[in-house]
């Protein structure tokens, strides 16, 4: 029996440097952002505590290229990939290990329009009208892994019974 696994990873958060895409000796471009994420949870002593995470996202070819024309430092993007450790030795014959989301789909929220949606006054939407605004908006592009066919696996030990 062979068993399905699923390397999955998903990142929203703050961009922390310059955005910039640049290419690989295979002439593929290439763009690396760091994002920042805060968890805030209530001490029982203390009051609220806070810290920051921070992830390195890797975009490749056309995302590359995109990311960087679409995003900068302080913007708000929502990252889905998988993850990816690698390991090398530095100049200094030191032993160093990065962790990073190699990025299978994102899109940039606006989050000065999150929470924000308020139906129009009533004047101004005719009483026959079955339209609302907050749920008829568009949606976003649906990501490449979503428009992808991807196999579903059932990871039920009752097979899904």
């Amino acid at each position: 029996m062979r068993i399905p696994y699923k390397n999955s990873v998903v990142f929203a958060g703050f961009i922390g440097n310059e955005v910039e895409a640049r290419a690989l000796g295979s002439g593929d471009a290439v763009c690396s952002i760091r994002i920042a994420s805060k968890h805030s949870w209530k001490d029982a002593t203390q009051g609220w505590k806070e810290s920051t995470e921070w992830a390195t996202a890797v975009f490749y070819r056309q995302d590359a290229n995109d990311v960087a024309a679409a995003c900068s430092k302080g913007d708000f993007i929502h990252v889905e990939g998988r993850k990816f450790s690698r390991e090398w030795t530095d100049t200094a014959k030191v032993k160093r290990r990065s962790e990073e989301i190699i990025v299978t789909g994102w899109h940039k929220v606006d989050i000065g329009e999150v929470g924000q949606r308020q139906a129009p006054a009533a004047a101004s939407v005719p009483a026959d009208s079955k339209a609302n605004p907050v749920t008829d908006a568009p949606k976003p592009a649906a990501t490449r892994r979503q428009q992808a066919k991807s196999k579903d696996y059932n990871y039920s030990r009752d097979g899904g019974r």
